[in-house]
């Protein structure tokens, strides 16, 4: 422009120096402002934490240094979930290997307490722990169905002789845990994962006795 044409080198430098300072300073309240709206929360948080995982798997590469990063909401109207990152197959063992509880546990745990506090971390094992009863409780169903051809509607702990073996012929080999007793009973988590992981497994299955083994039970 003629204003522009018309200033002196000296004037040009230094309102450019103003103009670049004034951009930076937008920049900068730009980046540090609190995002009010849940989806630009959610966007924000997503694009910048992408950028973090990425430098955090260069950085892995180039040093060798290992990194687990969890992050949570902390207000209910956020729309993310709990995210969890490892720069390794190493970060990911080292969780239930040391604390019995995976990465992605310890990331649902840690926003129940930004959410709720402590009070949050009681619901949060509740409900996990009642998960987990319930995942054990229908895995067993169905591989009692399935040995007994769907004859089974049901499964029994308490009377499971009189009810299952005596009518279906069926008993458990190698049953995990050192009580026989309903999933809904057992308060454990590590023992509710041992009992699921050794079902899924096939280390724990149900077995038809044979004509002699039924006749001598």
């Amino acid at each position: 422009s003629k204003e522009w044409a018309a200033l002196s080198p000296e004037e040009k430098a230094e309102l450019s120096q103003k103009l670049v300072k004034d951009l930076d300073e937008v920049k900068e309240m730009r980046a540090l402002s609190v995002q009010n709206v849940p989806l630009n929360v959610f966007h924000d948080a997503r694009a910048t934490l992408e950028v973090i995982f990425e430098e955090l798997r260069r950085l892995h590469a180039r040093t060798g240094l290992e990194v687990a990063l969890v992050a949570g909401r902390s207000r209910k109207d956020q729309f993310f979930r709990p995210i969890s990152f490892g720069t390794s197959a190493r970060v990911y063992d080292f969780f239930p290997a040391s604390m019995n509880h995976t990465i992605d546990d310890v990331a649902c745990t840690f926003e129940a307490y930004c959410l709720s506090g402590v009070s949050g971390i009681i619901e949060r094992s509740a409900d996990v722990l009642l998960e987990l009863q319930q995942k054990a409780a229908s895995l067993i169903y169905e591989k009692l169905s399935h040995a007994t051809n769907r004859a089974a509607k049901k499964m029994f702990y308490v009377g499971f002789a009189e009810k299952i073996t005596a009518r279906y012929g069926m008993i458990i080999d190698h049953w995990p845990l050192p009580q026989f007793v309903a999933p809904a009973t057992i308060r454990s988590r590590i023992a509710l994962l041992t009992l699921i992981n050794s079902w899924e497994t096939g280390s724990t299955t149900f077995r038809r006795l044979s004509r002699d083994e039924y006749f001598a039970w």
